[in-house]
């Protein structure tokens, strides 16, 4: 059972029947008058003005659990037979006791009608709600059956894996050609694309087959890598399919970091959303990707398992200072969320950040070290920025990943190792919450968006994402 999304839809149950109860009780409290609208006469109820506030509030809760359940509908596939954002927000006007009724109609009729009316749609969405739980209730998660580490060195045209010499099938100059040929989203079809993804992806598994069992997860260390540190190791096809496609396999990379306390169980999950556009750059639309996420996440914040605050502005400073307020005030963030743009300046992960003048101020591990080196640990930080996942070789914090994790412990990073287009990282982003919320591991989200992705016409981008996973500093390979 898929206990998640299983709790959401109880919940959303409840909002709507609650929401319905209270605004028959308001209706038949409130004065019913005959009024002359749009040169018509009509029949209304007053709402009590001491009533508004509340009521304005039902209002906008029962839109928002429109929307929730949309995405859920969606996330699952499943059909309603009703538009149930519109179901929502016609509901929402009779909790406002907005509904016009017919002015020859006696007062007794014209109230016993609206409450029919009331419990129709009242029914229509939990017809809906009971339809998206019978499809949850049968689904069953997958569950991973282990996962193999592999510990890769790097010596000139051979490596050791896992203690073992083997010859690298591949050269420095065809990953660079390969990332070259990739670094860009491309508007070629995938089928003309991923011939030389399979073939490099064959070579890579090549390299760990010694090592591998069969349909096993991946957790590679890459620490002493060198130079392949920086392959698409998302790529690993072992003659038959991409691993990293696959829910019983997914691929991710492991970086030592110090050992935290998980956050307390009794509070909700802190998210903190960054957005950052600085008018030099291709601009974001800041609403939309808000509305994206509370959508995906809707369902939690309902059960009150997650909050989520946004920073004003994309300036470091005033990260700094939400970091700060939400630590002192014994309040601190388990995930940092960041939506913009990256890139790979000389081997070195860079976000652009925004300046006083909303120009770009380009930062990196050194900055990242400072904001969150003081703050507790965070559970899983989002980098969807282009390039935010590649890992530096020749500075100590080069790597985005690596500072988060190694220099901060955070539990977890998500990032993108190439440039990735506006619809895959809507796409990522969507499915990793909505994966979560539905009771989903980081690593089985993932694994979902990739599979959303590779859907898509510019299906290659599937590869563009990459985890990070933090693991003990003292974890030695065998």
């Amino acid at each position: 059972m898929n206990v998640g999304s299983t709790a959401v839809l109880a919940k959303l149950r409840d909002e709507v029947r609650a929401a319905t109860d209270a605004a028959i009780a308001v209706a038949r409290a409130a004065s019913f008058r005959r009024t002359r609208r749009r040169e018509k006469l009509v029949g209304t109820l007053e709402l009590p003005p001491s009533l508004r506030p509340e009521a304005e509030k039902q209002r906008e809760r029962l839109i928002w659990c429109g929307r929730v359940l949309d995405a859920l509908l969606q996330r699952h596939a499943v059909t309603s037979s009703v538009k149930v954002s519109h179901v929502a927000a016609s509901l929402a006007a009779y909790v406002m006791l907005e509904r016009e009724l017919p002015a020859n109609v006696p007062e007794g009729r014209s109230r016993k009608a609206f409450e029919l009316e009331l419990r129709e749609l009242q029914r229509k969405l939990e017809d809906a709600l009971a339809h998206c739980a019978s499809v949850v209730n049968r689904a069953t998660p997958h569950t991973q059956d282990g996962a193999v580490d592999i510990h890769i060195e790097a010596h000139g045209e051979t490596a050791r894996i896992n203690g073992t010499s083997v010859s690298v099938p591949f050269t420095e100059s065809d990953h660079r050609s390969l990332r070259a040929a990739y670094r860009k989203p491309r508007s070629a079809a995938a089928s003309d694309l991923v011939a030389p993804l399979v073939d490099f992806g064959q070579k890579l598994f090549q390299l760990i087959a010694p090592a591998y069992p069969e349909d096993a997860a991946v957790r590679l260390h890459l620490e002493k890598a060198g130079w392949l540190a920086t392959c698409a190791w998302e790529l690993l096809h072992d003659g038959r399919q991409f691993l990293a496609l696959q829910p019983s396999t997914p691929v991710v990379r492991v970086i030592a970091g110090p050992s935290a306390a998980g956050a307390p169980n009794e509070r909700p999950l802190r998210i903190l959303l960054a957005i950052s556009s600085p008018q030099s750059l291709r601009m974001l639309d800041a609403t939309e990707e808000r509305r994206r996420m509370e959508n995906a996440i809707g369902g939690l914040i309902l059960l009150g398992l997650v909050e989520l605050d946004v920073v004003p502005d994309g300036t470091l400073d005033t990260l700094r200072r939400k970091l700060r307020s939400a630590s002192e005030g014994g309040r601190p963030y388990d995930v940092w969320h960041f939506v913009g743009h990256g890139r790979d300046h000389a081997g070195r992960g860079e976000l652009a950040m925004e300046d006083d003048e909303h120009g770009v101020h380009w930062v990196g591990g050194d900055e990242l070290q400072v904001m969150f080196g003081v703050h507790p640990p965070l559970r899983l930080v989002i980098l969807n920025a282009c390039e935010s996942g590649i890992e530096g070789i020749d500075h100590p914090r080069g790597g985005l990943a690596r500072t988060l994790i190694g220099g901060c412990g955070a539990a977890t990073v998500i990032a993108t190792q190439f440039q990735i287009s506006d619809s895959a990282a809507i796409v990522l982003a969507q499915e990793i919450y909505g994966a979560y919320a539905a009771g989903a591991d980081i690593s089985a989200a993932v694994t979902e968006a990739r599979r959303a992705i590779f859907c898509r016409p510019q299906g290659v981008e599937w590869m563009t994402p990459v985890v990070f996973t933090r693991t003990a500093p003292d974890a030695a390979p065998p």
